[in-house]
């Protein structure tokens, strides 16, 4: 359906909205007519009513006299002459005066109009001739302005009675009917001319607006196959920072390994020579202590070597190891190699994750405390791992003197920007959050496999 007939439709339902909003205008207009209408003439009937029906305030009925002048009043005055019906109720909704003769003492509910009326509001309906066959007010085949005015008490504001009056309002009914008229016509008018100026326009521009849509049709399946081409490379980017996560991880180890195997042996051949050279000048009763000064140098030196090399080894008993089981041998062994106490909550964890996954989380717990104990002497150290089924989220906190944001964005020391790099190689995101005298928090969110959208 091209643009101008779907504008046809359009109209066709701002038509319809239109004529129920000219409608509801003219009902709108009708009511307020019919209240000033029924006002002023309650206000003028009440000047003859109220002084004669003031028994009502202390009895149940009229006197003759009260009843004469108002049968005088309908049937004499000029006012009255236009009246059709009169009818005066008690307010325990007792006819106490008709000007149908037959209806006094009898009790009807009155209409949804009487209830205001005892409540001091003047409520009003139009009969129109079309059913004044279904009133009993009249059957005179004429346009009637019913309405019900209170009438007080002479001296206060006690509703003592309700006037219910009808009277001719044939030129009422005509002057509403015309208004109804001419706002249904001035609305629909208005909006068919609206319609047709849009028309018109959306007709002359359809072929603009087709022409535009064919090249948008076409840039769009453009940027479909970029899409696809972009979720290629991120494919091949993902399995290539997978590999390059392996190879890092064996550089590692083989690093761990030439350390253990070089430096640390040649510094424990070191200090065999010396406690046999310390032996040799024992003996000959010579004593050095720049040699006792360079034996607990080398001493040091093959523990760091040692403890440097076994951190760069995965340890063998995570083969099988659950992310529990991985989040609390790192931080044991952490403890074991500063004698700190670190505070540790894991929360419910996935069995299995890939080793590359649980590798990271294992380097990025032991490298995180590592890194609160050399700068904040291990002040209140912190590890909390959770998981939501989509991501692991570890952080690692401590209560040291922590850093600026300058230095923050320097990217802080080697081991911060390879903790980043290893986060950020998995599609992980890695935050560090830190002030001065504050201490420092270290986050990381990796992606679980299969479960979760990893980020580039």
């Amino acid at each position: 359906m091209g643009h101008a007939w779907q504008l046809v439709v359009c109209a066709v339902i701002a038509v319809g909205c239109a004529m129920l909003l000219g409608a509801w205008v003219s009902e709108r207009i009708k009511q307020d007519v019919l209240r000033h209408s029924a006002e002023s003439s309650a206000l003028f009937v009440n000047t003859v009513v109220q002084p004669l029906v003031q028994d009502l305030a202390t009895g149940n009925e009229l006197n003759s006299q009260a009843r004469a002048a108002l049968d005088a009043w309908h049937n004499e005055t000029a006012l009255g002459k236009h009246i059709v019906t009169t009818k005066i109720w008690r307010t325990d909704g007792t006819v106490a005066y008709s000007n149908n003769f037959e209806h006094i003492g009898e009790t009807y509910p009155g209409g949804p109009h009487l209830l205001p009326a005892l409540d001091g509001a003047v409520a009003a309906k139009l009969i129109n001739p079309q059913n004044t066959g279904q009133e009993p007010e009249s059957t005179t085949g004429l346009a009637l302005l019913g309405f019900f005015t209170p009438i007080r008490e002479d001296g206060s504001d006690r509703i003592i009675a309700v006037a219910e009056i009808y009277r001719l309002a044939t030129k009422l009914e005509s002057d509403l009917s015309t208004i109804g008229q001419h706002s249904s016509l001035v609305v629909g008018t208005v909006t068919l001319g609206s319609i047709g100026l849009l028309f018109f326009i959306i007709r002359r521009d359809s072929r603009t607006i087709s022409g535009q849509q064919l090249v948008l049709n076409r840039q769009i399946g453009e940027i479909a196959r970029l899409q696809a081409f972009n979720k290629k490379l991120l494919l091949r980017f993902t399995a290539l920072r997978s590999i390059a996560a392996d190879a890092n991880e064996e550089f590692l180890r083989r690093v761990g390994a030439d350390l253990h195997d070089g430096p640390a042996q040649h510094v424990a051949f070191a200090l065999l020579r010396i406690d046999a050279l310390k032996s040799t000048l024992a003996a000959a009763k010579v004593k050095s202590t720049e040699l006792e000064k360079l034996r607990k140098v080398l001493q040091e030196s093959h523990q760091e070597i040692r403890n440097a090399a076994r951190g760069l080894f995965f340890p063998p008993e995570l083969e099988d190891a659950t992310i529990t089981e991985t989040v609390r041998l790192a931080v044991r062994n952490h403890e074991r190699r500063t004698g700190t106490r670190v505070r540790c909550a894991i929360g419910k964890m996935p069995d299995r994750v890939s080793r590359q996954l649980q590798a990271c989380i294992y380097r990025f717990v032991q490298e995180g405390l590592t890194n609160a104990f050399r700068h904040a002497a291990g002040m209140n150290q912190q590890v909390r791992v959770s998981c939501d089924g989509i991501r692991i989220n570890i952080e690692i906190a401590d209560k040291g003197p922590g850093c600026s944001q300058e230095s923050m964005q320097t990217g802080g020391g080697l081991g911060l920007i390879s903790l980043r790099s290893r986060v950020e190689s998995l599609g992980g995101i890695f935050l560090i959050e830190s002030r001065p005298e504050s201490g420092t928090r270290l986050r990381s969110i990796l992606f679980i496999p299969n479960r979760g959208v990893r980020h580039a």
